[in-house]
């Protein structure tokens, strides 16, 4: 019933004229690859199927690539995660489309999503998350004992005036 045919039909389901085959074409005719390439790929890997661990991986270490030429200055003025966070926020509005998936409300970020931005951002001295400054430092104190990835802070003594001996 399903094949068309009627029941019981014990005739061929191919007729004898589809049965005249037209032959291939030649090697020469088939040279043009791209008539017959295929655009479609059968696999994708993991890190290209949405919802997978290593898509979201992927995309957050693009993200925090992203964010590398706004927290560079920042690790360079020796910022704690505070003021990173802080400075951050202060131009949320204009850095909320880098993100991956951003949060609905304020704050932008958040200590935690600025942590992640350093310990996913490689560079030749390793991770970024080594050079913050610790929260107990204060910033650009003379005399610190800042940790060794940190520059030393010196204090700006103004000139003296040219001592004159008495006598």
């Amino acid at each position: 019933a399903f094949g068309g045919r009627g029941r019981g039909s014990r005739a061929p389901a191919v007729g004898r004229a589809a049965q005249m085959v037209e032959e291939p074409p030649a090697d020469s005719e088939l040279s043009d690859a791209g008539a017959y390439a295929t655009t479609k790929r059968r696999w994708k890997p993991k890190r290209e199927r949405r919802g997978t661990l290593s898509y979201d991986r992927r995309e957050l270490n693009e993200e925090a690539a992203r964010f590398r030429p706004y927290i560079t200055p920042m690790l360079e003025k020796q910022m704690s995660l505070k003021e990173m966070t802080f400075a951050l926020n202060r131009q949320g509005k204009e850095l909320r489309h880098l993100l991956f998936k951003p949060r609905e409300g304020l704050p932008v970020f958040t200590e935690h999503k600025v942590r992640r931005f350093l310990k996913r951002t490689k560079t030749e001295q390793g991770r970024w998350n080594h050079l913050l400054r610790p929260e107990y430092l204060p910033p650009n104190a003379p005399g610190a004992a800042y940790p060794e990835q940190l520059k030393d802070a010196f204090a700006e003594v103004p000139p003296l005036e040219p001592w004159q001996p008495e006598g």
